[in-house]
């Protein structure tokens, strides 16, 4: 990517490192950086524990039960 196509990077563009075959979804960009984050894919609910709702952190999940 050029330093030109880096800087015109937007929110939801998806990018990867060259050595790398995983893939980022572009969330912020601030001049010469850009903030990514990695996705997966859930499922079966009762391997996850919810920790944050609504931006309120859910105590009860942190201990297991």
């Amino acid at each position: 990517m050029t330093r030109d196509e880096f800087q015109n990077l937007k929110r939801g563009d998806i990018v990867r490192h060259v050595m790398d075959a995983q893939s980022y979804v572009v969330t912020e960009t601030c001049r010469n950086r850009v903030t990514a984050v990695r996705t997966i894919e859930l499922t079966n609910p009762v391997e996850w524990l919810l920790v944050v709702k609504d931006g309120k952190r859910i105590d009860d999940n942190l201990d297991g039960g």
